[in-house]
C-alpha cells in the first residue's frame, strides 16, 4: 500500500513544478514523504540557485490511517510545502513554518486533525504530533509539539476555512477523511474574522498579552464564534483627560498598565459562594514562559499600585475594583448599561459547551473536589 501511494504521488504531482519531484526512497522500497526539489534546467550553477522548499504529500490528517510516508522532518527553521495527491489541480499548496515551535533539529512526526472530545466541531486543529517512533502504530505513545508557551501548535478548523492556502487542508477533511462536513466548512468560511486559536472549554489554556490592556479571547462553540473582551486586568487603572476632536471638548483614556509580559492563563468557573448557581467566570494563570515572563514595565511611570496585582502563577488574576485589589470576575449575565453590550457575555459558550460536551478531564476534577 505505501508503495502503491508513492508511485500515486509521483504520478498525480508531477504537474506541480520544482515541489513534486520523486520521492525519496528507503531502503524497503517505500517513499519518506519529504522529497528533494528538481532542479530546473538552466546553465546557472546550483550553488548559486535559490532551492525551493521541500514538500510533502499528504494523504490524511486522520490519526488512524496516517502511514510512515506521511513523516514530516521539521524544526523551528523549516520551510515545507504540503499538498494533497487526490486534489484539484487548482488547489493551491500549502506552505507551512515552524518559528515558534520548542523542539530539537530533526524532530520527526506527522500533521493531524486533533478533534477535542469535550469541544464542538469549530473547535478541530491540525497539530503536529511527534513520533516516538516511525511506526504510525506508536502515534498515541508521542506528544503534540507545542509553542514557546507550552501550547499545542495547531490551525484551527476556522483559518483552515477562510484562509484560501490552506485550501489543501481543506480538500482533505472533507473529500478524503471526511471528518469535517462541507457544509460547516462552507458557513466557517463565511467568518469576517480568521482566529488562530479559539478557546471552546474551561481549563483549557490561552495566552493573555499583559501590555495589551483590553484582550479579546476568541470562544468557539455549537452555534458558532464568538468573542470575549476581558478588561482591566492587573490594570493599576484608568484615568480619564481631556481631548479635543474635530474642535469639540472630550475625554480620553489613558490605562495604567504596569506590567509586561504573556500570562499563560485559563478560564475556570468562579467557586466563590455568593456565585453559586450563576454563570460567573475567574481566569487562573498558569505558568508564564521562559521567553516573555510576566514582569514591571520598568519604564512604568503610572500611580502605584498593591503587589497584590501582580500576575502570579497558580492564582487568579486580579483587577482594581474602588479602589480595592480584588480577583477579576466576569459574569455572563450582567446587565450592560443601555445601548452597550455585556463585554463578556461570549463568555456564556463554555457554559453550553460544558451541558452539551462535557467537561474536559482536567477541569471535571476541580469540580469534583469543590
Amino acid at each position: 500500500m505505501q508503495v502503491l501511494r508513492a508511485e500515486l504521488a509521483r504520478t498525480k504531482t508531477f504537474r506541480r513544478a520544482y515541489s513534486s519531484s520523486a520521492g525519496t526512497q528507503t531502503t524497503d522500497g517505500t517513499s519518506t514523504g519529504v522529497r528533494t526539489p528538481a532542479e530546473p534546467e538552466t546553465d546557472e550553477p546550483s550553488h548559486n540557485r535559490e532551492r525551493p522548499e521541500p514538500s510533502l504529500a499528504i494523504w490524511t490528517l486522520d490519526p488512524t490511517r496516517l502511514t510512515s510516508a506521511e513523516l514530516l522532518t521539521i524544526d523551528s527553521s523549516t520551510s515545507v510545502t504540503v499538498f494533497s495527491p487526490n486534489a484539484d489541480s487548482d488547489t493551491p499548496e500549502c506552505r507551512l513554518s515552524f518559528p515558534k515551535l520548542t523542539m530539537r533539529p530533526g524532530q520527526r512526526g506527522w500533521l493531524y486533525y486533533h478533534q477535542p472530545p469535550s469541544g464542538p466541531p469549530l473547535a478541530g486543529e491540525v497539530r503536529f504530533r511527534i513520533a516516538a517512533s516511525e511506526d504510525p502504530g506508536s502515534f498515541e505513545l508521542g506528544v503534540d509539539a507545542v509553542t514557546r508557551s507550552g501550547i499545542p501548535w495547531c490551525i484551527s478548523l476556522p483559518e483552515i476555512a477562510v484562509d484560501t492556502s490552506y485550501a489543501a487542508f481543506g480538500h482533505i477533511l472533507t473529500a478524503v477523511d471526511r471528518t469535517v462536513s462541507r457544509k460547516l466548512m462552507n458557513t466557517t468560511s463565511q467568518l469576517s474574522r480568521i482566529p488562530k486559536r479559539c478557546v471552546h472549554a474551561f481549563g483549557q489554556p490561552f495566552e493573555l498579552f499583559m501590555e495589551a490592556g483590553t484582550s479579546r479571547v476568541m470562544l468557539a462553540g455549537k452555534q458558532g464564534l464568538g468573542f470575549a473582551e476581558l478588561q482591566n486586568i492587573a490594570m493599576a487603572g484608568v484615568e480619564a483627560i481631556p481631548a479635543v476632536k474635530s474642535g469639540q471638548a472630550g475625554r480620553r483614556y489613558i490605562k495604567h498598565k504596569p506590567f509586561l509580559g504573556t500570562a499563560v492563563c485559563a478560564f475556570e468557573r468562579s467557586a466563590r459562594t455568593d456565585h453559586h448557581g450563576q454563570r460567573v467566570v475567574v481566569i487562573r494563570m498558569l505558568r508564564s514562559p521562559e521567553s516573555d515572563p510576566v514582569r514591571v514595565n520598568p519604564n512604568y511611570v503610572g500611580p502605584q499600585f498593591s503587589e497584590k496585582l501582580m500576575p502570579r502563577e497558580g492564582e487568579l488574576l486580579m483587577m482594581v475594583y474602588r479602589g480595592r485589589v480584588m480577583p477579576w470576575v466576569g459574569d455572563v449575565d450582567r446587565k450592560a448599561a443601555e445601548g452597550r453590550r455585556n463585554p463578556i457575555v461570549s463568555l456564556g459558550i463554555l457554559f453550553d459547551n460544558a451541558t452539551e460536551y462535557g467537561l474536559p478531564s482536567a477541569e471535571l476534577a476541580l469540580a469534583q473536589s469543590q
